[in-house]
This record gives C-alpha cells, sequence and structure tokens, in this order.
C-alpha cells in the first residue's frame, strides 16, 4: 500500500495539494479579520443592509437628531414658560368717531359716538352755509390742527325739501373752521345736495360719518 502511494507521488502532486491548503486556510482567515478600516467609506449602501439588520442596540446614544425621525415619531415636549404679555392695543379704531343723522333730532348715534362732546353737532351761522361744528373732547389731546378726519355719506332725510330732487349728496372736512363760523375746538363739516345739473346747494339733511384716526 505504501509502495504504491510512493509510486503516485510526484512534486506536481505535492505541489498542487499544499496550494489548495493555503487557499482554503488563506480564505478563512481573512473572512474573519476584516475590520471597519478595511471597507471603504459609503461602500456599503442602503440596500446592502437588510431590513431589520440595524437595532437599536447598534446605534450611539445621542447620535440621531430630531430630523431623523418622521412627523409624530417623537413625544411632544412639555409646554414653555409663557412669555411677557404685550402692550396693551389702542381701543378699538380712531381716537374719536361718529355717526350724524340729521333725520334723529340732528343727535350723534349714541351707540356709536367716542371722543365727540355733546347730543350731536350744532350748525352754524343759523346753517345758511351748511357747515356743521362737532367738539372734540379736550381730554384726548387731539390738535385740531393737524388733524386729517375720514368723512363718509351715512344718508339723507327725504323729507327735507333742500334734499328734494337731488341725484347725490356731499359732506366734507372743512380746515377753515373758525371763518366758517365754528370754534377754534370744533371741527366743521360742510354738507351739500347735488342737483340733476351739477350744481352744488347747502344741504343740512345729509347724515354723515367722521373718524379721527
Amino acid at each position: 500500500m505504501l509502495g504504491r502511494l510512493r509510486t503516485t507521488l510526484s512534486y506536481a502532486n505535492v505541489t498542487a495539494t499544499f496550494a489548495l491548503l493555503v487557499a482554503l486556510g488563506g480564505t478563512s482567515y481573512a473572512a474573519t479579520q476584516i475590520a471597519t478600516k478595511d471597507i471603504k467609506n459609503e461602500a456599503v449602501t442602503g440596500r446592502k443592509i437588510a431590513d431589520d439588520a440595524i437595532t437599536g442596540v447598534k446605534v450611539k446614544n445621542g447620535s440621531l437628531l430630531a430630523k431623523d425621525f418622521a412627523r409624530g415619531q417623537l413625544p411632544v415636549g412639555a409646554p414653555g414658560t409663557p412669555g411677557t404679555p404685550g402692550n396693551p392695543g389702542k381701543d378699538g379704531i380712531g381716537k374719536a368717531t361718529a355717526v350724524f343723522s340729521p333725520a334723529n333730532n340732528d343727535t350723534y348715534d349714541p351707540l356709536r359716538k367716542k371722543g365727540f362732546v355733546g347730543a350731536g353737532p350744532t350748525l352754524a351761522n343759523g346753517g345758511t352755509e351748511g357747515v356743521w361744528c362737532l367738539t372734540v373732547d379736550p381730554a384726548l389731546g387731539i390738535d385740531l390742527a393737524t388733524v386729517a378726519p375720514i368723512i363718509t355719506l351715512e344718508g339723507s332725510t327725504s323729507d327735507n325739501p333742500a334734499g328734494a330732487g337731488r341725484e347725490a349728496y356731499v359732506a366734507y372736512f372743512r380746515k377753515d373752521n373758525t371763518v366758517r363760523g365754528c370754534a377754534a375746538n370744533q371741527l366743521a363739516v360742510q354738507t351739500f345736495g347735488v342737483s340733476p345739473e351739477g350744481t352744488l346747494d347747502v344741504n343740512t339733511g345729509v347724515g354723515f360719518s367722521i373718524v379721527i384716526p
């Protein structure tokens, strides 16, 4: 038996067998000795990682950020400390407002009046120029020489003879209040009716709203 084995041995057989053993042993060695430094950066992609292969114990504590989680996965934190309250806002629109209707006995609407004194405005010079004098509450500290009131039409009386047959009405602010018969501490508003021919006629039956910003 031994003699027969000797007759079949040759240099080529021995060399091939040794190479096979080295190859097999070397592969096993290499497979068990791959370290992190042996893997090229970005060589392992997401597709090469099996589902559920990375678990919580393999994630370094504190390495994840809030943006790494989907919306609703993180618990809501406790409410923060309330901020400092802001400054109080202004009391409504405008420093002074009023709605005037001649149909209501020449008085202001009591529910829509703020900052004006008296039950209503007064007619200057007996109403010959259609100028109404409005007294502003002096406690407001408004400089009447610099104000720019906003005046809009509120309506007119249908039983006012001067308003009959009129196409439109006009109410506007007069800066020359003292010239028009009002006092220095009053605002002057003049009202007109517009005839079908386009002429302006004094009309004291025009209602208006006024706002001092």
